[in-house]
């Protein structure tokens, strides 16, 4: 046999080997490959050619204040968390926490982020480490409540006086509305009990209800939910700025905050009921639709939309790793044990917890 065919038949193995790999790595994420085709797809049925003409509008001031107020959102929504946190009893100063809530943006991508969000605070904060699991995660649930309930008040606006919309908008909030009932009303927590009891898919969160409730509603304090409800109003409010500025950017002049605010409560709204990581590709697709129903030319909503998606989880993923670094590079240069917050903080960029300048 000649060289040439035995370095084929030697290839053939190598490449069954490679296919064979690459399909067991498809089928493991199945749903995040239909996310990113569906992403494709979308750029594909709007036109490309429109879509990369609507994007080269874009400049560098655009984008650097996209920038400036995607970070003011998270801190806003980081201060709400922390007027929760308050109390409970936990007292992290402002910068340790939002560096906390940064930081853990950097983990958005994986599963279970917020219970990594949960860890870096535990490890950050002395008071924090004294309070129960149940405790800490009933302080993400409201703050996670809070900010959707606020976020689905801005399509109201636009749902007034439209039949589809309005009942959509209220099918949400009632939602919201059947999930505060159960945790805060001794009688709907007990139906909701005995419905999980009796559903087998359900059984598994029994114990998680449980020892939710309590600390639930030890948090429900007028005080605490006034502030809370501004910080999120404001996050919400740069929210939309962020998306109008995308718009604008792109050449979309004529979309009103009004459709900016209703196209992002629905999209977040679908892309959380929806089993895609992150809501990749239903996110942007109705943005994308809802922009386009407002008189939008197709390319500039969808590019509105993933600049949108790049600047809040992209841009934003990638600030929490630096953060993360920073504090990794200055723990290093202290030539000793961080302070547990800088240590809970380079944990997040995958720095050993007990790690000393080597």
């Amino acid at each position: 046999m000649d060289s040439p065919a035995r370095e084929a038949t030697q290839s053939e193995p190598r490449l069954r080997g490679v296919v064979r790999v690459m399909l067991s790595r498809l089928r493991a994420h199945w749903l995040t490959t239909l996310a990113l085709i569906a992403i494709v797809g979308l750029v594909i049925a709007v036109n490309p050619r429109e879509l990369f003409t609507a994007v080269d509008r874009v400049r560098l001031p655009a984008l650097l204040l996209m920038a400036g107020v995607t970070i003011a959102s998270l801190a806003a929504r980081g201060l709400a968390w922390r007027s929760i946190l308050r109390r409970l009893g936990v007292d992290v100063p402002v910068r340790q926490l939002l560096r906390v809530e940064f930081a853990a943006q950097a983990m958005v991508l994986m599963p279970a982020a917020d219970l990594a969000r949960a860890t870096l605070l535990r490890r950050a904060s002395t008071s924090a480490r004294h309070k129960k699991t149940s405790e800490i995660a009933a302080t993400i649930v409201l703050d996670e409540l809070c900010f959707m309930i606020t976020l689905t008040l801005a399509a109201v606006p636009q749902a007034i006086g439209r039949r589809g919309p309005s009942l959509l908008v209220l099918a949400v909030l009632g939602g919201f509305a059947v999930i505060v009932a159960t945790l805060v009303f001794e009688p709907v927590y007990l139906l909701g009990l005995r419905v999980v009891e009796s559903v087998k898919p359900l059984r598994r969160w029994d114990r998680q209800l449980r020892n939710l409730r309590p600390a639930f509603t030890g948090l429900l304090d007028a005080r605490t939910l006034g502030a809370v409800a501004f910080f999120d109003g404001c996050a919400v409010a740069f929210s939309v700025l962020l998306l109008c500025i995308a718009l604008i950017a792109v050449g979309a002049h004529s979309a009103s905050p009004v459709t900016a605010g209703f196209a992002l409560a629905v999209a977040n709204v679908f892309s959380g009921v929806s089993l895609v990581p992150l809501g990749l590709g239903v996110f942007e697709g109705t943005v994308t639709v809802l922009v386009i129903a407002s008189g939008v030319v197709p390319g500039q909503a969808a590019a509105a939309g993933l600049l949108y998606r790049g600047f809040n989880d992209i841009f934003m993923a990638g600030l929490g790793a630096v953060i993360a670094s920073a504090t990794r590079r200055r723990q290093r240069s202290k030539g000793g044990v961080a302070a547990p917050g800088d240590r809970a903080i380079a944990g997040s960029a995958g720095v050993p917890i007990s790690a000393q300048k080597r």
